[in-house]
């Protein structure tokens, strides 16, 4: 009962720090105002509202090869690998059926250096099949290859590219009978005509030909009728800019408040009155996540209030649920800055530190978002270690979702929003939190064998 009065009055203590400081209080609550205020100017015009008429797409035949180079006489060429008298008879049905020539060699690396030497304009598809097929089918339930189409003569096409970094709405090329490349380069009838040389050598004795019995066509799905809106923030990393700058000064100003307790030796006194450690760090902890409740309550109710028809920065999502994500990442922010408090004895350099510490934090989401389609999951959660990068991953799902017209809600904190996210929002939520205990703990351990001068550090 004792520690917990000691901690109720280190808090106390913490909250009447804060607010014997009215104009600097007032500073850092108006400056995330005026950030709002100008989101607002950036504002180009209200929300808009479209409705797109329903999308049906006609069927269409996957039995030949689009010519997509139009000043070439000569046909596309597959290069293919292994040789062997099963896929030599594959190839050859799919070259027949394709009006396609071909050249097979013993090993993908061959393959490969043919490719790079090969000085004729002629289009050139790769096929790579797994060994197991070198003999035939023999019973496999595993039939494995790989197919890369040219894009144009010497570049390859990069599948990880089909869907743009940049998330938009409704379908890829929604003009387009075909949609994506997959038809456009040759992908989808080569694969088709592999599938239908497997499927006749698999039934070589049956009287009736493949054609005969399997007719495939390929369709779009299509679209429907929907309302659409647009969030018009050009360019949209000024939006996850301004929120940041937003907190930028509280944390400056929290970790320059806990290095001068440091700096005046009151730690040493508290631990001479029996205070452990960590009850201090939890106490700038929650003293300060009050205090940061306060400005995202604030936040919150600029963000979603309609001052005016249309307005309203985020129309359509769930006040509480903004709230909690903005709590989530001031909890962060909070652990980050007691983090960094263990790392100097100077308050101005402790200021200093936090406030570049702060913006390099941001860098990683500038260089994450057009590369998010080539990093794993794994490395995505190492960027997010960084809480404003965490923030600027969460504001595009917001930002999404208000496209949709649905705004962030409870029943779709589990959608991610677009094919070019991989994290959900509540992914995001649990990395916050994740981050909150990882910061704290190495505060912690760094406060406690590195306790200062005074002290002696714990083994």
């Amino acid at each position: 009962m004792g520690e917990f009065r000691h901690f109720l009055l280190i808090m106390w203590k913490n909250l009447k720090m804060k607010f014997r400081h009215p104009l600097i209080t007032l500073t850092e609550v108006f400056i995330p105002c005026l950030c709002i205020v100008f989101l607002f100017q950036f504002h180009d015009v209200p929300h808009d509202r479209s409705k797109p008429t329903e999308a049906i797409y006609k069927p269409y035949s996957i039995d030949y090869v689009p010519n997509q180079n139009w000043t070439l006489e000569h046909r596309m060429s597959i290069f293919y690998t292994p040789k062997s008298m099963f896929l030599d008879k594959v190839i050859e049905d799919v070259t027949n059926k394709l009006n396609l020539t071909f050249s097979g060699f013993e090993t993908e690396e061959q393959l490969i250096e043919a490719y790079l030497n090969f000085t004729s304009d002629v289009i050139v598809t790769g096929i790579v099949f797994s060994e197991n097929l070198i003999h035939g089918l023999n019973g496999t339930r595993k039939i494995k290859f790989k197919i890369c189409p040219e894009t144009v003569p010497g570049f390859s096409w990069q599948i990880n590219r089909i869907f743009s970094p940049i998330p938009i709405q409704g379908p890829l090329e929604k003009n387009s009978l075909w949609g994506t490349n997959y038809m456009t380069l040759g992908f989808l009838p080569i694969q088709h005509a592999i599938a239908m040389s497997f499927i006749a050598n698999l039934y070589a004795n049956s009287t009736r030909s493949v054609e005969e019995v399997f007719h495939v066509q390929m369709q779009r799905f299509p679209e429907t009728s929907h309302v659409q809106y647009a969030f018009y923030y050009k360019p949209k990393f000024i939006f996850v800019i301004l929120i940041c700058i937003g907190f930028l000064l509280p944390c400056a100003n929290l970790t320059k408040d806990i290095v001068n307790e440091k700096e005046k030796h009151l730690k040493e006194t508290l631990k001479v009155l029996g205070v452990a450690s960590w009850m201090n760090s939890a106490a700038w902890y929650f003293s300060s996540l009050f205090y940061f409740g306060i400005l995202c309550a604030v936040i919150t109710v600029m963000l979603c209030t309609q001052f005016t028809e249309d307005q309203a920065v985020f129309h359509h999502s769930n006040s509480f649920l903004v709230f909690l994500c903005l709590l989530c990442y001031s909890s962060c922010l909070i652990s980050s800055c007691l983090f960094l408090s263990t790392l100097f004895y100077s308050k101005t350099a402790a200021m200093c530190g936090a406030f570049i510490g702060f913006f390099l934090s941001l860098m990683p989401y500038m260089h994450m978002v057009p590369a998010e389609q080539k990093i794993s999951r794994f490395a995505l959660v190492i960027f997010c270690l960084f809480p404003n990068t965490v923030l600027g991953y969460g504001v595009g799902i917001w930002i999404k979702m208000e496209e949709m017209g649905i705004g962030l809600q409870k029943g779709n904190l589990d959608v991610t929003g677009s094919v070019s996210f991989q994290l959900r929002m509540k992914d995001v939520l649990f990395i916050f939190l994740g981050d909150t205990v990882f910061f704290f703990l190495l505060a912690w351990y760094i406060e406690t064998m590195f306790p200062g001068k005074y002290l002696e550090g714990q083994s």
